[in-house]
């Protein structure tokens, strides 16, 4: 059914066994051509929705004046005695409901794959829309939507993304202009707050992808404990047709088990009862090189990116393409051609005895994993790191990511990385607090341009420098909202030139 006014509206609610009331019937006829939960985005026609901790009566109030043709809400307000309300009983339940009837259910016109996990969502959905697009453009089709943490293609737009899961309202607009520009497959990253607030609604996917799982986001305003952290995970094999899960994850027989309820699971690997599995794993010349199996294809593979830990996002590539019938030969040409913003970006000194590493690593097992490829890349060289914590969420990771600094950093550099309503300098005195004999080799920043550069004037010949945390993002998130600032691989750059001065290093 397509939403057309109120009692369309109504009727998609009470299907669901949300709606409370019946006040639509007031002026079922009244027109909805818009829906919206910001006052400011309101025109004639528009059903409001009254969503948020943050939401006041007074956004209510002008969208009254702005002409919304009626509001949903958990409960009815005086500013809108004039326009019917629906009342529900869960306005994100409601909201995922009304965008998805709204925008016509445009996940049934598309291959939607949905990736999740603490590391390495990011990676994955650009190897697999590297594939992908090498498919679909073997036969002739358009390349596939894009919704990730860095950015979204909807076939028509590229745009910087604002949260890793959009909201529903957002999410099926960005669906239905993929269908509507020709768009046939997606691919996205689903966040474990996207399944806990029930973002993606009903929306069902062709296939989706369990990387891996460990402690993070545990704070109180994400989750409270690893047990619901983990089962919040598991929701969306419940959203998924064909589900791919990562036998070399902690936990695998925990998500094997839930993912009995998929009617195909394919799994991945390093060991021989994957179904798709990597053999000979080794890194040539910055490539990450392996030979793959999968159902009918064998062949080498090579990943022109640093870090031998990303055989798991290319592994997690391959079985999507086995649930999708994608043959192993664009599996292979794919992942040749791939490219990943702000992952594993290499930048030298022109002398070549600097090595600064850009990364988007940002929790406990994406630290580990990527110090250990670093130890095994460049075996011997002094090693040093720039990273910071959130504010207002993952508390856990001031004391994670400061203990592996400590097991493998000779220095450590505080810099800040999104305090939103902390003070960065106090985010660091926690971290600090964390640190053993390290804490004498520690200096914190105010400024992360600034910590970049100490870390690079710093540098003792062939040092490698590891900047973490923000990857290619071009904000910091403070108190006071979104402030610019200059994406880690640019800094990097400008560091590295004043470098190669000093040292009286001329370009060749």
């Amino acid at each position: 059914m397509k939403i057309e006014n109120i009692k369309d509206c109504a009727a998609v609610l009470e299907e669901k066994g949300l709606l409370r009331n019946t006040a639509a019937d007031q002026c079922a006829e009244a027109a909805v051509c818009h829906i919206s939960c910001f006052s400011r985005e309101v025109r004639p026609g528009t059903l409001f929705l009254c969503k948020g901790a943050a939401f006041h009566e007074k956004y209510l109030q002008e969208a009254v004046l702005r002409g919304a043709a009626g509001y949903v809400s958990e409960r009815e307000y005086a500013a809108g005695r004039d326009i019917p309300c629906l009342l529900v009983k869960d306005i994100r339940k409601a909201m995922a409901m009304l965008a998805e009837a709204f925008y016509g259910w445009p996940a049934k016109d598309l291959r939607i794959v949905g990736v999740t996990g603490t590391k390495g969502k990011t990676t994955t959905v650009y190897y697999l829309k590297s594939v992908l697009d090498t498919w679909l453009a073997a036969k002739g089709e358009k390349p596939s939507g894009l919704l990730s943490s860095i950015e979204t293609w909807d076939g028509v737009d590229r745009a910087p993304a604002r949260l890793t899961t959009p909201e529903p309202l957002d999410l099926q607009r960005f669906l239905r202009t993929a269908v509507d520009a020709g768009v046939t497959c997606v691919t996205m990253e689903v966040s474990s707050q996207a399944l806990k607030l029930g973002r993606i609604g009903d929306m069902k996917m062709e296939t989706g992808v369990f990387l891996n799982i460990s402690r993070d986001h545990i704070s109180p305003s994400e989750h409270q404990d690893f047990g619901e952290y983990f089962q919040t995970k598991l929701k969306l094999f419940f959203h998924c047709r064909n589900v791919c899960v990562n036998l070399d994850g902690e936990h695998a027989s925990q998500v094997l088990e839930a993912a009995s309820c998929a009617e195909r699971v394919i799994t991945f690997g390093t060991g021989r009862e994957a179904m798709v599995r990597a053999e000979k794993i080794r890194m040539e010349k910055g490539s990450l090189c392996f030979w793959l199996h999968m159902p009918g294809y064998e062949g080498e593979i090579r990943v022109p990116m640093h870090g031998i830990f990303n055989v798991e996002n290319a592994l997690a590539a391959a079985a999507v393409s086995v649930a999708m019938g994608i043959p192993g030969e664009c599996v292979a040409k794919g992942l040749a051609a791939v490219k990943v913003s702000g992952r594993m970006e290499e930048y030298e000194s022109r002398d070549k005895k600097l090595t600064v590493i850009v990364d988007y690593a940002h929790n406990r097992l994406s630290f580990e994993k990527l110090f250990q490829a670093v130890r095994l890349e460049y075996p011997g060289r002094p090693l040093s790191v720039v990273f910071g914590c959130p504010g207002g969420k993952a508390y856990n990771r001031r004391r994670d990511l400061a203990q592996v600094a400590e097991q493998y950093a000779d220095r450590i550099y505080l810099a800040p990385d999104d305090p939103g309503p902390e003070d960065p300098q106090a985010i660091a005195r926690e971290i600090m607090s964390h640190l053993g004999r390290k804490r004498r080799a520690c200096t914190s920043f105010d400024d992360r341009g600034e910590a970049v550069r100490a870390a690079v004037e710093e540098a003792v010949p062939y040092e490698v420098v590891l900047v973490l945390g923000k990857g290619c993002e071009a904000t910091q998130r403070y108190a006071d909202g979104l402030r610019p600032c200059m994406p880690d691989g640019e800094i990097v750059r400008l560091a590295l030139e004043e470098y190669d001065r000093t040292h009286g290093v001329s370009a060749s």
